[in-house]
């Protein structure tokens, strides 16, 4: 989870509230299982309500945007980036851009998407002298294996 907060006051009294962001995902992403939530970011209670959008390199992605209103008359924006995880998404980075009246410039967090996805085998040979024989086993997949059994 990555977040900021600002510390600091606006100037024209307390008709405007900067928000807090945070982005993460409370998901467990695995690859080939469908269209899911990715990430979520946060721009909560903010005053007026803070703009959120998505910078990412996805082929297909949907957005999802939720709004919740104070008692106080704070906004906080839910906005949810959802996609097909692959194998080749695992480690992308994304980012979170939000706006806001308090802010200079837009406020850009990154994420880093962990997909998991089952492994993929390669079995290498070699030939060391005639009558002797080599073998390596190499697997990708994430979470990286950690035991390898060999069997007759």
């Amino acid at each position: 989870m990555y977040s900021i907060k600002h510390n600091y006051k606006w100037p024209f009294g307390s008709h405007v509230v900067i928000p807090s962001i945070t982005v993460s995902s409370a998901n467990i992403l695995l690859a080939g299982k469908g269209e899911v939530i990715v990430a979520t970011c946060i721009a909560a209670h903010g005053k007026p309500a803070a703009k959120v959008s998505w910078k990412t390199h996805l082929e297909k992605e949907s957005h999802v945007m939720e709004e919740f209103f104070a008692d106080n008359c704070t906004v906080t924006i839910h906005s949810q980036l959802l996609t097909f995880p692959t194998k080749e998404m695992n480690q992308l980075e994304l980012h979170c851009v939000v706006t806001h009246p308090t802010f200079q410039q837009p406020e850009i967090l990154p994420y880093t998407l962990n997909i998991s996805y089952p492994p993929s085998v390669v079995l290498k040979t070699f030939q060391d002298e005639p009558d002797q024989l080599t073998l390596y086993c190499e697997a990708d997949a994430n979470p990286a294996p950690t035991k390898f059994i060999w069997m007759k």
